[in-house]
């Protein structure tokens, strides 16, 4: 990477910090677990996630990759014989800090950290798993690669990943005073798992409409909040957003990419 690709990364990473210490994301309000109906689209999609999570996060120990307050790894810390949260938010860490104390929770850790260059020992866990972050971080890439390092031979990973091509990463780069999108497509995606030596297991899309935001003003037809109560709902046990993103042609203009991988040996 050049010396202006480095500085525009430390730029993006300094201005999201910023937007996630207070100025814009608060740690009251950062986490979706436990919070409003079940029907609920953002619902639904977190329950798919932690799921996963529980499957696989079993007997391991685990990183929670940009672990905001650390609602998800203190709601698995009984399932884990060490849970690590790594995010770069102190304000974060520090409510899933005195979360972790109030609830007397001691195996789950937070730490703060950058997700580009990890803390910690090669193949230090058997599980990472990484939501609805690794899209407004530049040059993801190495994130992946970091991931795959601190993995043991055979571990999993699950993460999202956003689609620059979708609807969604358009309504993100017209919020300018949330965090900056740094999506891309997804033939990256997969070439850049593949390069980072992991192998995907599963791979999911959500989100065909953006299903938030209020810009730009010329896709406020599909902004309107019918489409959320209509993609949100279930059909044969998947939400028929999900169902929607598995037809030919339409995947590639998801935004939100679910994977499951392995680290290859």
């Amino acid at each position: 990477m050049g010396t202006a690709g480095q500085d525009l990364a430390r730029d993006i990473e300094a201005d999201t910090r910023r937007k996630c210490s207070g100025s814009f994301y608060s740690a009251d309000e950062i986490m979706r677990a436990g919070r409003g109906p079940a029907t609920d689209y953002f619902a639904r999609l977190d329950r798919i996630k932690q799921d996963l999570t529980a499957r696989h996060a079993r007997g391991h120990r685990t990183l929670d990759l940009c672990c905001a307050t650390g609602d998800h790894l203190l709601h698995h810390s009984q399932a884990v014989p060490v849970g690590v949260g790594l995010d770069f938010s102190l304000p974060f860490l520090g409510r899933a800090a005195s979360q972790a104390r109030q609830r007397q929770i001691q195996n789950a850790f937070f730490l703060c950290g950058n997700a580009r260059r990890l803390p910690f020992p090669d193949q230090s866990f058997g599980f990472v798993y990484s939501f609805s972050s690794l899209y407004i971080i530049p040059h993801v890439g190495e994130a992946l690669l970091e991931i795959r390092r601190v993995l043991e031979p055979g571990g999993a990973a699950v993460f999202d990943l956003g689609n620059r091509w979708s609807l969604c990463a358009l309504v993100s780069r017209a919020h300018t005073e949330t965090a900056a999108p740094c999506c891309i497509g997804v033939p990256a995606m997969k070439r850049l798992i593949a390069d980072a030596g992991l192998e995907i297991l599963s791979h999911r899309a959500y989100q065909i409409l953006p299903l938030w935001g209020r810009k730009p003003k010329w896709l406020r037809p599909l902004l309107h909040p019918f489409w959320k109560s209509l993609l949100e709902k279930t059909v044969r046990g998947r939400m028929i957003d999900e169902w929607i993103c598995q037809l030919p042609g339409v995947r590639i203009l998801a935004f939100r990419h679910l994977f499951v991988c392995r680290r290859e040996g």
